[in-house]
């Protein structure tokens, strides 16, 4: 069956804005061949790994204030936790690597050593967190100055939940539960 105009656009338009690695004419004939559920699923994969820039009540569990590192890195929560409440662009203190890996063929190839999801972000996937670096200075590149101090929040439309602190302190909040 032929696709409409409408639909043909909308392939073209998701295959120009979504990165992919390698970035070349063979993968985005791929994602031209693709079906176009297939397709839109890798979009989706893609584009969740951002946060809507709108405000949002900001709610923090007691794992967050209770945890040692809360005093030496409550300035820096609070900047990001303003500019939550007011609406600002997060995103510059996400991960770099959506810009890049928003689909790799690597994905669909068959095989016990397939690692599926060297496009995706596990945490958000699986659990619903994104993570946020706590940099205070801008790079050239728009993005936070990375540092290894990081928090984990779910994000929704209307509030950010700050969860926890660290991948340990993750790991540790997954086991208690």
């Amino acid at each position: 069956m032929e696709e409409s105009k409408r639909i043909k656009k909308l392939r073209r338009e998701i295959i120009s804005v979504l990165p992919t690695f390698p970035n070349n004419g063979e993968t985005k004939e791929l994602l031209d061949g693709m079906f176009l559920g297939t397709l839109l699923i890798h979009y989706l994969n893609w584009v969740i790994r951002y946060v809507a820039i709108k405000p949002r009540k900001v709610l923090i569990e007691p794992a967050v204030t209770n945890h040692p590192s809360w005093r030496n890195l409550k300035n820096q929560v609070y900047v990001l936790l303003e500019k939550v409440r007011n609406g600002e662009n997060l995103n510059p203190h996400l991960s770099r690597l959506p810009r890049t890996r928003g689909y790799s063929p690597s994905t669909s190839e068959i095989g016990h050593d397939v690692d599926r999801w060297v496009d995706k972000d596990f945490l958000l996937n699986t659990m619903g967190f994104h993570h946020f670096h706590l940099g205070m200075k801008s790079e050239k590149n728009g993005y936070v100055e990375r540092t290894n101090d990081l928090v984990f929040a779910n994000v929704s439309r209307g509030t950010f939940t700050l969860m926890v602190y660290s991948i340990i302190q993750f790991l540790n909040l997954l086991i208690i539960r």
